[in-house]
């Protein structure tokens, strides 16, 4: 009997040929595009959710404060820079360092929380952490720092600035917690841009007319921010209120200064947040 002898195959490769590989390249390419904006966002929100958990804490700790002081708010003053003056306001330090005016009395308080947490209400507030926006990460330009402000939040200039409030008269600067007639109205701590962040002070002119008098309508003349506030979580900065709570605020017209998202001047946003500073 012959047999007849079948040549035997090579065995089938199981690798993938290079069509095959570009192809999943590709694959890969196109879900790494959907799902890399989707992950910036969620990681945006989550950073935005902890800045209002910070400010929420900041507020019950000036709420804080002021119950213990027979409702006189915490002040709310320029105290010099140096841990000599931690009495005079609620957070000592100048953030624009080095270099800056103050560098000579506090060297280091743009990376130091000493100063600001020997002030008067960082022993309330028990956490540097909560002074600062956790997507604030750029330092005050040509400072040569590599490290962020350990304060990313100035408060409203009408509450309790014992030298009044600059180019507003007419209008009220709040001494007393009881004094804020409608406290959902009126904002206590935001968040600044890191390019104009100096003091504690968020600085607002409510403004004259060149005249000395009271300008309620002060869109015609000061259309400007004096403090421009920051917008890092999306368009939006956080804001605190009297009435305790914190807020999201979003913004009608962005801007880009010095590589940050700042809140541009502009008739809308300007008018809204000087409502909210003083009746």
């Amino acid at each position: 009997m012959k047999y007849c002898h079948q040549p035997l195959r090579p065995a089938r490769s199981f690798g993938f040929t290079l069509i095959e590989l570009l192809v999943v390249i590709a694959i890969i390419a196109i879900l790494a595009g959907m799902l890399l904006p989707a992950l910036g966002k969620a990681k945006s929100k989550a950073l935005g959710t902890k800045c209002l958990s910070n400010n929420k804490q900041l507020q019950l700790a000036w709420a804080l404060y002021s119950g213990d002081q027979d409702d006189r708010l915490v002040l709310n003053d320029n105290a010099g820079g140096g841990l000599a003056n931690a009495n005079r306001s609620w957070a000592n330090g100048w953030m624009q360092q080095p270099g800056g005016a103050h560098q000579a009395a506090c060297p280091n308080c743009d990376i130091d929380p000493a100063y600001f947490m020997t002030g008067l209400l960082g022993r309330y507030a028990g956490n540097a952490g909560i002074f600062q926006c956790p997507s604030d990460k750029t330092p005050y330009p040509g400072s040569g720092r590599t490290v962020p402000y350990v304060r990313s939040v100035t408060m409203n200039i009408f509450m309790n600035r014992t030298a009044g409030a600059v180019n507003s008269p007419g209008y009220t600067v709040f001494r007393r917690e009881s004094n804020i007639g409608k406290p959902s109205d009126n904002f206590v701590f935001i968040h600044e841009s890191p390019q104009t962040i100096e003091d504690c002070i968020f600085r607002l002119d409510l403004g004259t007319a060149g005249t000395g008098a009271p300008n309620p309508s002060w869109r015609a003349s000061f259309n400007t921010f004096e403090n421009p506030p920051a917008a890092l979580h999306g368009g939006s900065t956080t804001i605190g209120f009297a009435d305790g709570r914190a807020e999201s605020h979003k913004w009608n017209q962005l801007g880009i200064w010095n590589g940050v998202t700042v809140v541009a001047n502009n008739t809308a946003d300007v008018d809204w947040l000087k409502s909210k500073a003083s009746p």
